[in-house]
């Protein structure tokens, strides 16, 4: 049956090894800091320019697998969901499977772009060949944005596959009512626009919160914000939506805080490198906004290429200095966009 195939297929790729350290430090260590990409604009050209790029060229160089080094392929955000428009005498229940069928058939392509990625990042899993000089070795940290977020996307996704692939074989056209109770155990590439929204709604809030309690604190303020240590914390990590819970202490909020404000001092580097915000797509506009802090509700994707623009002239590294850039960063994240000032 092709659904239990997609899915054994998918669940083989849960199986590999990792491609990326849990420890966020080792990630982002030995990163070069040389990659360029000439700069374009976004257009739909370069959407087909990764579709050509994906998985008909599996077996081909990093090059290749990697056409554009600022961000990933296509395969990335979740597929389009079309669903079916109700016609004239159509009886409720046939509406509501055929819609049930419409979005079994997103979730299994979702999974089939989980097991691409998977292909992408271990070209020699799906060759054919058994001799061990023909596996091409994978090097140890990503040199590339489009790496780099290939590996962090597929990580995510690959720790939600089991449970949601279960769900799916047993729920059937009705995972999505079920995954309205879990909206988190879903992968990127699976999760319907209306899912997106509202957790972008949760995460906004969650950011408002932490900023709130950033103004609200003196300890806020000063050298520990620079450090991630302090009072800073837990508005930090409200903001960067590392805290899980309101209970859980400065020790262990502080590293991820940490690891956090590396990754982005990382992306912010090679985004810049490989042509700052004009090369980006619409999509990955909208999420390197969100993994920012920038709000992305309501909002054009030219008002959020401005602030991105905005946030990577503040930040510059080249005028300020590692350590001023890193201030800067934890400035911008502390405080609303209006008041970031020039």
């Amino acid at each position: 049956m092709r659904h239990s195939t997609i899915l054994s297929s998918a669940l083989r790729a849960h199986a590999r090894p990792t491609p990326v350290d849990d420890n966020s430090a080792q990630l982002f260590r030995g990163l070069s800091r040389t990659a360029t990409c000439p700069a374009t604009p976004n257009s739909k050209t370069g959407r087909e320019q990764y579709h050509n790029h994906g998985s008909d060229n599996i077996h081909a160089g990093r090059a290749r697998r990697f056409p554009c080094r600022r961000q990933p392929p296509v395969h990335d955000p979740p597929p389009p969901l079309d669903l079916p428009v109700r016609q004239p005498g159509t009886t409720t229940f046939n509406h509501l499977f055929a819609t049930g069928k419409a979005f079994l058939t997103f979730y299994k392509t979702g999974l089939k772009y989980i097991y691409t990625n998977t292909r992408l990042l271990y070209p020699s899993t799906s060759s054919s060949s058994t001799n061990p000089s023909d596996t091409q070795a994978r090097p140890p940290y990503p040199s590339t944005r489009a790496d780099l977020h290939l590996r962090l996307r597929w990580r995510h996704d690959i720790r939600r596959l089991p449970l949601f692939a279960l769900m799916l074989l047993i729920c059937g056209e009705f995972t999505p009512f079920v995954v309205l109770v879990l909206p988190r155990v879903v992968p990127l590439t699976c999760r319907i626009p209306q899912q997106v929204d509202k957790l972008l709604r949760g995460e906004e809030a969650r950011r408002r919160r932490g900023r709130e309690a950033a103004r609200e604190s003196v300890a806020a303020v000063g050298e520990e914000r620079g450090s991630g240590k302090g009072g800073s914390v837990k508005p930090l990590a409200e903001v960067l939506g590392v805290s899980n819970f309101s209970w859980t202490p400065r020790f262990v909020l502080a590293p991820r805080v940490r690891a956090r404000l590396k990754f982005l001092a990382v992306d912010d580097a090679l985004l810049v490198q490989a042509g700052g915000e004009p090369a980006l797509v619409a999509d990955e506009v909208r999420l390197a906004c969100a993994d920012r802090g920038i709000a992305v509700l309501g909002r054009s994707v030219e008002e959020m290429r401005e602030a991105l623009g905005k946030w990577l002239r503040l930040t510059d590294v080249t005028e300020l200095g590692e350590e001023g850039s890193e201030k800067a960063r934890v400035r911008l994240l502390l405080t609303e966009e209006g008041e970031w000032g020039a």
